[in-house]
C-alpha cells in the first residue's frame, strides 16, 4: 500500500475510474482506462508522485459522484478547466506509467545518453 492509496476509499476510486473511462476510452488496441485497472495500484503510484493532485482530484469526484461521465467532464472542460487539467495530468500519468500500455506504443521509456 502506498502512502496515498489510503486517501482515496472505494467509492471514490469507482466515480474516479468512471472519469478515467472517459478520458482514456478503449481505442483499436489501446485498453481503456478500466481495462488496465488504472484507479487501483497505478492511480495510487501516480498520486505518490504528484499528491499535489490529490485535493483537486477528490474535490471533482465528490462533485461527480451522482453525475453522468461524459456530462461531468464536458462540463468541467467550461466551467473548471483548471481542475480538468488536474484530473488529466493524474489519469494520463497513471496511463502512460504502465509498462503494458508503454510497450503497446514501443516506447521503452527514457535511456542514458
Amino acid at each position: 500500500m502506498t502512502a496515498t492509496s489510503h486517501l482515496l476509499m472505494p467509492d471514490e476510486r469507482r466515480v474516479l475510474a468512471r472519469l478515467a473511462d472517459v478520458l482514456v476510452p478503449r481505442s483499436g488496441d489501446m485498453p481503456s482506462a478500466s481495462e488496465v485497472a488504472l484507479c487501483n495500484a497505478p492511480i495510487d503510484r501516480a498520486l505518490a508522485s504528484r499528491p499535489d493532485l490529490l485535493p483537486t482530484v477528490r474535490a471533482l469526484v465528490a462533485r461527480a459522484r451522482d453525475c453522468h461521465a461524459h456530462e461531468f467532464v464536458r462540463e468541467i472542460e467550461k466551467d473548471d478547466p483548471i481542475a480538468l487539467q488536474a484530473l488529466l495530468q493524474l489519469i494520463a500519468g497513471a496511463y502512460y506509467m504502465l509498462p503494458e500500455v508503454r510497450a503497446m506504443l514501443g516506447y521503452a521509456g527514457q535511456a542514458r545518453r
